[in-house]
C-alpha cells in the first residue's frame, strides 16, 4: 500500500510540475514580449558618445539615459555624484566605477575595469548582488542593475549594459550583436576590417566577427558601384554559400559606420604563417590542401564568384592539430561576374598573386574568374617550396610584376624531388593566356590530383612545354606579320596621299 500511495503521490506531482511549467513559460513569454518592447523604446534615448569616454554604461530602461565613463564616475541620489538618479530607492552614494592599469603582459586588455558597491538597496552584475564596499572586475557587455537583479517592468529601476570602449569602440555599437554574443579578443587587423572574437551567449560556440569599416571599404576597392548597398548585396549572397572548404558566414549585422560579419571559427592560423614558421609542405600534404582549393574554387566559379584575393593568408587551417584541412575566408575582394560580359575591371588582389591580365587588362579589356586559377598556381608553388616563383630575383633588375607579365619564373632546387605533374600542373595554372589556363573542374580532374601522377613523366613534360612554347612562337610570328602587313599598308597610304 505503502508503494502505491507513493506512485499516487509522484502523478500528482508530475501534473503540478507541468502546470507550473506552462505558467512559467507564459511568463517568460509575457517577459520577452516586454523585453523586446523595452529593446525598441532604448533604441530611440538620444546618444553621441563622448570622445574622452573609456566606456559607458548603456541604459536598458527608457527612463534612465546613458552614461559616459570618464575618469571615476559616481552614481547615486547626492548632488555631489558624477551620475546624479533622482530615485528615493538609490542610495546617496550608490555605487562607483572606475578603470585601473592591468600590469598582465599577456592580457590582451591593458585595463580592468572595476565597480564598487556602497548602497543599501544593493547593485548587481548579471543578476548578482556584490558584496558591498568590495571591488569588483567588470567585463565587456556585463549588465549591471541598481535595486533589483533584473529589469523590474512594474517599478522601472536603472539598469545597464556595459561598454568597453576598448574592445568594442563606439563606432562599432550594435545592440543586436550585444544581444546575441560575448564579444572578446581582438584576433587580427586589416586594411579595413578588424577581427574579433565572440561567443553565442545561447550555444556558447565560439565565432569570429569581422567589423568592416565601410568608407574605408569602398575607398580601397576604387569603384563607383562599390557603395554600401551594393556592400550589402554581395555579403548576403555570400551568406548562402555552403561549401566545407569556406568559411561560413552566420549572421550580417550593420550600423551607420561598420558592416558586421559573424563567422565561422577557424582556430589553425594561415597558410602563410604555417609555412614561413614550419616551412614548406611535403608533396603528399601539398596534394591533400590543393584539392581542397580547387574544390572551393571550382564551387565559387559555378556561382559565377570571383575571389580576386586568393593567398595562403586567405586560407585558413581549421585546427592547430590539423594543419592539412582548410577552409578560404575573405571575400572582401570578391566580385559577381556578370554572366553577360564575363568580365571584372578593377584591379584587386595582393602583387605576388596577381594574374598577368590583372595588371595589364584591369582598365582595358578586363579579366575573367580564372584570375583566380594563376594565384593558385603561384599558392601550389609556394605550398611545394616555401618560395613565390615571381619574387625579384637578385641577378636580374625586373620588377615582380613584369616577370608576371612575361610569365618568367623557373623550377629552382627545391623542385628536384618534385614529380612532374606537379610541376605541369603548376604550368598549367601559371598559363599566361586566360582562354587556355586550366580551369577549376579541370585541375580536380588533373593526374597529380587524381592518383595518376604516374601518366606524367619527364619526356611528356617535355614535350608539353614543347608545344606550348611551339604555339607561342607561332602566335608571336602571326603578330609580327600582322604588324609588318599594317606598317606596309600605311606606308603605301602615306605614298598614295
Amino acid at each position: 500500500m505503502s508503494d502505491s500511495s507513493e506512485d499516487e503521490d509522484w502523478s500528482d506531482c508530475e501534473v503540478d510540475s507541468d502546470e507550473e511549467t506552462e505558467s512559467i513559460k507564459f511568463e517568460q513569454s509575457n517577459k520577452k514580449e516586454e523585453d523586446n518592447q523595452n529593446l525598441k523604446q532604448v533604441a530611440s534615448i538620444p546618444w553621441n558618445p563622448n570622445p574622452e569616454a573609456w566606456g559607458a554604461f548603456v541604459s536598458l530602461v527608457p527612463k534612465f539615459p546613458h552614461v559616459d565613463l570618464i575618469g571615476k564616475v559616481t552614481f547615486g541620489r547626492n548632488s555631489t555624484c558624477n551620475h546624479v538618479i533622482n530615485d528615493e530607492r538609490v542610495s546617496g552614494f550608490h555605487c562607483s566605477v572606475y578603470r585601473d592599469i592591468n600590469e598582465k603582459s599577456d592580457s590582451p586588455n591593458p585595463f580592468y575595469i572595476k565597480i564598487i558597491d556602497n548602497s543599501s538597496n544593493g547593485t548587481y552584475v548579471n543578476g548578482t548582488r556584490l558584496v558591498k564596499n568590495e571591488e569588483k572586475i567588470l567585463f565587456h557587455a556585463d549588465k549591471i542593475s541598481f535595486i533589483y537583479s533584473d529589469i523590474n517592468h512594474t517599478e522601472p529601476n536603472p539598469c545597464y549594459r556595459f561598454e568597453d570602449f576598448y574592445v568594442l569602440p563606439p563606432t562599432h555599437h550594435c545592440s543586436d550583436i550585444e544581444e546575441t554574443y560575448i564579444i572578446g579578443e581582438t584576433l587580427g587587423e586589416g586594411q579595413f576590417a578588424q577581427v574579433k572574437l565572440v561567443k553565442d551567449k545561447e550555444t556558447g560556440i565560439e565565432y569570429a566577427m569581422k567589423i568592416i569599416d565601410r568608407s574605408k571599404y569602398i575607398s580601397l576597392n576604387n569603384s563607383i558601384e562599390a557603395n554600401s548597398s551594393k556592400i550589402m548585396n554581395e555579403v548576403k549572397v555570400l551568406k548562402h554559400i555552403k561549401h566545407p572548404n569556406i568559411v561560413c558566414v552566420k549572421d550580417v549585422y550593420k550600423n551607420s559606420v561598420n558592416l558586421f560579419l559573424i563567422l565561422e571559427l577557424c582556430q589553425g592560423g594561415d597558410l602563410g604563417q604555417q609555412i614561413k614558421q614550419f616551412g614548406n609542405y611535403d608533396e603528399t600534404n601539398s596534394k591533400i590542401i590543393f584539392q581542397q582549393i580547387m574544390s572551393a574554387i571550382s564551387y565559387i566559379h559555378d556561382k559565377n564568384i570571383a575571389h580576386r584575393d586568393m593567398k595562403p593568408e586567405n586560407i585558413l587551417l581549421i585546427s592547430q592539430d590539423n594543419t592539412t584541412s582548410i577552409k578560404l575566408t575573405d571575400f572582401g575582394y570578391s566580385r559577381f561576374v556578370s554572366e553577360v560580359e564575363n568580365k571584372m575591371y578593377t584591379y584587386a588582389g595582393t602583387v605576388h598573386y596577381l594574374a598577368p591580365e590583372v595588371i595589364q587588362d584591369a582598365q582595358r579589356g578586363g579579366y575573367s574568374k580564372s584570375c583566380d586559377i594563376w594565384s593558385c598556381g603561384v599558392i601550389l608553388y609556394y605550398l611545394l617550396s616555401g618560395d613565390l616563383p615571381f619574387r625579384d630575383q637578385n641577378d636580374e633588375h625586373m620588377p615582380t610584376t613584369t616577370r608576371i607579365v612575361k610569365g618568367k619564373y623557373t623550377f629552382g632546387k627545391k623542385f628536384n624531388n618534385i614529380s612532374p605533374a606537379a610541376k605541369n600542373l603548376i604550368r598549367r595554372c601559371l598559363t599566361i593566356n586566360p582562354s587556355h589556363r586550366i580551369t577549376a573542374k579541370q585541375a580536380l580532374k588533373h593526374p597529380w590530383l587524381t592518383g595518376e601522377s604516374e601518366k606524367i613523366t619527364d619526356e611528356f613534360e617535355n614535350v608539353w612545354i614543347d608545344r606550348r612554347t611551339q604555339r607561342f612562337n607561332q602566335i608571336s610570328q602571326k603578330r609580327n606579320q600582322n604588324h609588318n602587313r599594317f606598317q606596309l599598308q600605311n606606308s603605301r597610304f602615306k605614298e598614295q596621299k
